[in-house]
């Protein structure tokens, strides 16, 4: 319970201090903390390290140097402030104390010194360059001095980057903060915070995921990064040649992975595992190997589990040069020669002969390990039909296998499949074909070739690129055309290329979704019967129908048809039924056999004609009324319109005169103005009301009695 507690007081001063967060937020919007920290107990005591994450934090924040502050619970529980353990903030020796404490022969040394004071080389004229080359140049220094300081506790040190605390109690806690003394706008530190707890020390574990490939001269060493929450900053590598009892070091230094892998590579897994390569100059000379890691305190782990790897040989023979294949009674034979027959001959082993029916394979072996003299080999009891591509491949004694160039062979086969039987198929509204066919049964069979035309007579096209394998076969057609057919055939092929007769020609009839041309109005005139019309008729050839339409001239009305014809040479009209002086307008349209109208042709307008003739009385006769002394006339018939009958009369064969007019529809008229004994002629005519006439009509001559 009581470290419970501590806990929970140590991370209430962290948060009180601001340091959870850890990064002060500035106008630059940086995430994250510019200084960080960690620490570790050894029992007697607390060490603390800290790095910056910048060239430019690191510079700014050793120039002023750190001071380190403490709390505990007991200072928190008695409202107590920060502890200071750094009297004098801690900054980096200078040249000439790096110089007082550490040996000439110490690279390490020289090299930290180096990075904390060197200066960097421009070589570039261009600003822009320049500026790139000396932001590049400190990367790299800040970069190799903080792996300096993790995997070295004496040059964290001199780089004033580690704190030993040895006013510790065991089973407590303690947390830390350090701070930078700069006070520079332009670069502002962050404070960096650490909880260590004292109630055991630390124990840095080992790698235990190591693992090796094995390549030519070469062994390939692997581990998981991930596989503690805080990874080690370098590894040694260690290898043995007497079986484990002896191990040395590859390298003083240790080796540093590269850890600039993307997010999105260490989700994919190329981030997490660390490979080192061991290059080798024999190969098949087992070789022990450990590792061991080192943390950001210069402490070292454990070693690793050992594993025992080795440089293999992984180069494959020269390919085998193959000569041309032969047919010998109904057999292949193959025949070749070492691809070189110096080099590598020593750990040849044999050869393999493989067969594919692809050129790409995969090739399966038909023979044994054949020796390495071996330079023939015949494949008997060949299926004739089925072709098959061949190749030898050479194996050493180490197992590795080069191929050959594939050949192909064939048995010589001259007949051909048979025709494919059932072609069929459709155009949909969009203008896709389907075809489809029933399936060769040969066992040779290669695939189809399928071929058009838009002309039953023209030549045929391929429509296949290359040899098709379904037997079904789609085509998309533009249906903006004129032709109202598409004629495939289709074609089967062997593997001897044997071609089978073409099928029987499959027309397709195409949607139409293409208008007829519309008809012309050539002709427009009236006569006593009607109005006649006379068209050039559409000279689209499905246009199986041509309409004619009529509506008042001059008026909103819709158009009415009149006459329709599915004749191929009807190509005029007499509309009959027509108003005397009524105007009007015609057009046409053509219909084809998919329902597809045109739009209207021209309009032309009519007027009925009117020769002013009409229809006259019908039997019209005289007779005389001797008993009264009158003449009476009679008639039937005339026009249904108004108007009057006039009446002529001529007596003695005289000039003939008006006598009376009377209206249209009275039956009869009655003279009463006779001379007896005189002899009279009658003629009557009809004059409509709107200006008509009709022809006369006459009656006999009669004599009245005296």
């Amino acid at each position: 319970m009581k470290a419970i507690i501590n806990v929970g007081l140590l991370l209430g001063l962290m948060v009180a201090a601001g340091m959870i967060a850890g990064a002060q937020e500035t106008e630059e919007e940086r995430v994250g903390p510019n200084l960080v920290a960690t620490g570790r107990y050894y029992g007697d005591s607390i060490v603390l390290r800290w790095a910056a994450i910048d060239y430019p934090t690191w510079q700014t924040a050793s120039r002023a140097g750190f001071v380190i502050e403490r709390s505990d619970p007991e200072r928190a529980e008695k409202g107590l402030g920060w502890e200071l353990l750094t009297p004098e903030p801690i900054r980096p020796l200078t040249i000439d104390e790096w110089k007082a404490r550490y040996r000439p022969e110490d690279t390490l040394a020289g090299a930290a010194v180096q990075t904390l004071y060197g200066e960097t080389m421009v070589t570039e004229e261009d600003p822009f360059g320049s500026i790139y080359e000396t932001w590049m140049q400190q990367r790299n220094m800040h970069g190799f001095g903080m792996i300096l300081a993790d995997v070295a506790p004496r040059l964290a040190d001199g780089m004033g980057l580690r704190f030993v605390d040895r006013s510790i109690k065991p089973e407590s806690g303690y947390v830390y903060r350090i701070r930078s003394l700069a006070d520079d706008p332009t670069t502002p530190i962050d404070t960096a915070g650490v909880v260590v707890m004292t109630d055991a020390p630390a124990v840095v574990p080992s790698v235990r995921t190591l693992s090796a490939v094995e390549g030519e001269n070469l062994v390939t060493l692997q581990w998981e990064r991930s596989e503690h929450p805080q990874p080690f900053s370098g590894y040694f590598i260690e290898q043995s040649f007497d079986g484990g009892r002896t191990f040395s070091r590859l390298k003083e230094i240790p080796f540093i992975p590269a850890n600039n892998s993307t997010i999105d590579d260490a989700a994919e897994g190329s981030f997490d595992t660390i490979s080192y390569k061991v290059e080798l100059t024999e190969n098949y000379r087992p070789v022990t190997y450990r590792v061991v890691g080192v943390d950001a305190f210069g402490d070292t782990s454990p070693e690793s589990h050992e594993i025992v790897a080795m440089g293999r040989d992984m180069t494959p023979p020269a390919a085998p040069l193959v000569k041309q294949i032969e047919v010998v009674q109904g057999d292949f034979l193959l025949q070749w020669k070492p691809g070189n027959e110096s080099d590598g001959a020593d750990d040849l082993a044999g050869f393999y002969v493989g067969r594919a029916g692809d050129a790409n394979g995969p090739f399966e072996a038909i023979s044994e390990l054949l020796p390495r003299e071996t330079r023939s080999f015949t494949h008997t009891g060949v299926d004739t039909l089925l072709p098959g591509y061949y190749v030898v491949g050479a194996v050493d004694t180490a197992g590795n296998l080069q191929n050959s160039v594939a050949l192909f062979g064939i048995l010589p086969d001259s007949i051909p499949p048979m025709t494919p039987r059932g072609l069929a198929g459709e155009i949909d509204s969009n203008g896709v074909v389907t075809l489809r066919w029933d399936a060769n049964t040969e066992r040779d069979l290669q695939g189809y070739r399928v071929f058009f035309a838009n002309q039953e007579d023209h030549e045929f096209q391929q429509l296949t690129t290359g040899i098709f394998t379904d037997t079904v076969w789609r085509d998309t057609l533009t249906l903006q055309t004129l032709s109202e057919k598409v004629y495939y055939r289709v074609t089967a092929l062997d593997q001897n290329f044997n071609h089978a007769p073409f099928t029987e020609i499959l027309a397709l009839k195409k949607p139409d979704i293409i208008a007829p041309v519309p008809p012309v109005v050539t002709a427009i005139r009236p006569s006593e019967r009607g109005i006649a019309l006379e068209w050039y008729r559409s000279p689209s050839g499905d246009a199986l129908r041509h309409i004619l339409y009529r509506r008042n001239a001059g008026s909103d009305q819709e158009w009415r048809p009149i006459f329709a014809s599915d004749e191929p040479t009807a190509d005029n009209y007499l509309d009959t039924l027509v108003e005397r002086g009524g105007r009007y307008e015609y057009a046409l349209i053509a219909a084809d056999d998919d329902g597809n109208s045109s739009a209207y042709s021209n309009v032309v307008h009519g007027r009925t004609y009117d020769s002013g003739l009409r229809p006259g009385l019908r039997e019209v006769s005289a007779r005389y009324d001797a008993e009264k002394g009158v003449i009476r006339l009679d008639w039937s018939g005339g026009p249904a319109e108004g108007g009057r009958v006039k009446i002529y009369r001529s007596i003695n064969e005289g000039r003939a005169g008006l006598i009376g007019s009377i209206t249209l529809d009275s039956s009869g008229y009655v003279d009463r103005t006779v001379i007896p004994g005189a002899t009279y002629s009658y003629r009557v005519k009809v004059v409509t009301s709107d200006g008509g006439e009709s022809e006369m009509s006459e009656t006999a001559p009669i004599t009245t009695e005296s």
